[in-house]
């Protein structure tokens, strides 16, 4: 009996679509990969171009996990099968053979910066930078637990009022530059109207009010549309810094980030006694250029941070 060709057609698509669709990442021994397995495997072919031995594997995942990810880049780089493997390259072939192991396309236009560090040897700095690029970040899903698993145990949305203040913080940190901690009384919820007042504790202490409408908008009690904030001014909190603390220990864990540069701050007002510390801050690569920015957020009860978190923005 011959089947109609039409049937033979979506048959033989399938057969080819499903393996693909149900493949995942594994180990020499079928292991499944861990997500420090699965980015330490493609570091290792997008500096030397082939897979990994078993241990090395081990060994860079474990770094990966304990945020030494550039100290083993930089490692690798002095090697002479690196030397070996970029002769003759110049730094586009370098970075397409990088693009290769860790995106699996060439790069394209966008790609011109990391190019420029490549041609001064700044691989460390190359690689850190493309894994905290959501196009990366998106191939590290299969590791993330299941929506329906986290999502009974997801904490509370965030309250409106936090979100507007957080945009007002992101307001004066754009329209008038410099290091913003704002510290919030609490807010006042009218209908879709969220209205307070906080103190620019880093532009002197001046007040200011603010209405989110639902757009935020602020002006400062003495009318001035300017802030004088010192050279490397500080985050006068404790609550502040126990929080910063905090996530720049979770940002070298998560991300390898050796430093991290804060750009804002916002202490709000939580539930019964907490507090809660929210804003930016940006990545400083070892050449001195600006790396990825992050949004960071803690919990706070008193100088205890009892929940944190940062991502890439």
């Amino acid at each position: 009996m011959r089947l109609p060709k039409l049937l033979i057609t979506v048959v033989a698509a399938a057969l080819f679509v499903l393996p693909a669709a149900a493949q995942t990442p594994r180990n020499y021994d079928g292991t499944p990969q861990t997500e420090s397995q699965f980015v330490a495997a493609r570091v290792y072919r997008a500096l030397v171009g082939r897979e990994a031995e078993p241990e090395v594997l081990a060994q860079l995942a474990a770094d990966i996990e304990h945020g030494r990810l550039r100290q083993r880049v930089n490692a690798i780089v002095i090697s002479p099968e690196f030397r070996s493997h970029i002769y003759g390259l110049a730094p586009d072939g370098i970075l397409a053979q990088i693009y290769q192991g860790l995106l699996e396309h060439d790069p394209d236009a966008s790609a011109a910066g990391w190019q420029r560090m490549i041609s001064t040897a700044k691989y460390a700095d190359v690689i850190a930078g493309i894994i905290a690029t959501p196009e990366f970040k998106a191939k590290l899903a299969p590791f993330a637990p299941a929506a329906a698993a986290t999502s009974a145990t997801a904490g509370p949305e965030v309250p409106p009022s936090v979100t507007c203040q957080e945009n007002v913080v992101e307001a004066v940190r754009r329209d008038l530059g410099g290091v913003v901690f704002l510290q919030f009384e609490a807010a006042t919820i009218d209908g879709t109207v969220i209205s307070g007042a906080a103190a620019d504790v880093n532009g002197g202490g001046r007040r200011l009010t603010y209405q989110c409408n639902p757009t935020a908008t602020y002006k400062y009690d003495d009318g001035l549309r300017e802030r004088r904030v010192a050279a490397g001014s500080d985050f006068a909190s404790d609550v502040v810094r126990a929080c910063l603390t905090d996530i720049r220990l979770k940002a070298q864990q998560e991300f390898g980030v050796s430093k991290l540069v804060v750009q804002s701050a916002g202490l709000m007002t939580g539930g019964s006694d907490s507090q809660l510390v929210r804003g930016l801050a940006s990545e400083i690569m070892p050449s001195g250029a600006a790396g990825p920015a992050y949004a960071y957020s803690c919990d706070m009860d008193g100088t205890q941070v009892t929940a944190s978190s940062i991502k890439v923005k």
